[in-house]
């Protein structure tokens, strides 16, 4: 898989570092704050500055965000956004998916030291027919891509430990499942930089609506005129057809069976979630009917596209 990079060390050698070397001038003001010293000490001394003292100081986290963020947050690349503007449409977040246990005695759990212990609720079928999930499919799907970057600590390398996979407009009370894993709402953040990104109305937000809307825009313009357009330069994902093709493959396999169920029929094959398979009993054919035809529309979307 190769070199990883973890969150806390990229931010801390960035600080401590880069910065001096690239923004002096900003080097200086974050260290009379404390802010250089705070990162050498540890993510919790340094989590505890950003909180506190550089949530009063407006203008430094502006000039400091606009500077980092560029080279420390991972995003997709402009060509996912057209490819596969969302990467999981057939998932439902549902943080205490885990912590719920399945109403079946019977599902319990196989391996891993844990067999006969009782099943929760993740990856198994809500009421509308999407997997459940705690954020875990998200984070896993990017596990091995490689990054470009401009930023030579993470150049080539995969994400490690304390890289946070953040939604730029925020999940709680959304009305949409699928905005949880639409492309140009989702960000990777080194921690813990990525504390910054839950208070609404941050600057930390503020930075990330309009990079992302500078990539949709980019995604939007005709190769034609697209000289014209300035891309962002930012850290990114190494996405390749393979990858694409396995996302499909997976949503596919959802969809599906899906469509065998609304139809009365017994799938073929399984959804690719062992739980959610268990499950195809307690599925209402009425109820799961419109994500087996909204998931058929978008898989034909995106066969348009390719």
């Amino acid at each position: 898989m190769g070199e990883r990079s973890d969150g806390y060390d990229t931010v801390r050698t960035y600080l401590t570092l880069q910065l001096r070397d690239q923004k002096p001038a900003l080097y200086r003001d974050l260290k009379s704050l404390g802010g250089v010293d705070a990162a050498a000490r540890g993510k919790e001394a340094l989590s505890v500055f950003l909180r506190d003292e550089m949530a009063n100081s407006a203008a430094l986290e502006r000039a400091l965000l606009e500077h980092a963020l560029p080279s420390l947050a991972i995003w997709f690349p402009v060509q996912t956004f057209q490819a596969l503007p969302y990467l999981l449409p057939h998932v439902r977040r549902e943080n205490d998916c885990r912590r719920r246990r399945c109403p079946d005695r019977r599902h319990v759990k196989r391996g891993k030291g844990r067999t006969g212990e009782p099943r929760d609720l993740w990856s198994t079928p809500d009421a509308e027919g999407y997997v459940l999930d705690d954020n875990s499919l998200v984070k896993e799907c990017v596990k091995r891509l490689r990054i470009a970057s401009p930023n030579p600590l993470l150049i080539g390398r995969t994400l490690g430990r304390e890289y946070v996979a953040c939604h730029i407009e925020p999940m709680r009370g959304a009305q949409d499942p699928w905005d949880n894993s639409r492309v140009a709402n989702l960000v990777w953040l080194p921690s813990p930089l990525d504390k910054l990104s839950d208070r609404q109305g941050s600057t930390m937000q503020h930075v990330l609506r309009e990079t992302s809307r500078k990539l949709v825009l980019a995604g939007q313009v005709p190769r034609t005129v697209e000289r014209h357009v300035h891309e962002p330069r930012l850290s990114s994902f190494v996405v390749n057809k393979a990858f694409i093709d396995a996302r499909v493959a997976k949503i596919e396999r959802v969809t599906r069976v899906l469509e065998a169920l609304v139809t009365g029929r017994s799938p073929e094959s399984g959804s690719g979630h062992s739980h959610y398979d268990l499950h195809w009993q307690d599925m209402d054919p009425k109820r799961i009917g419109p994500l087996a035809r909204r998931l058929r529309a978008y898989l034909d979307a995106v066969a348009r596209r390719q």
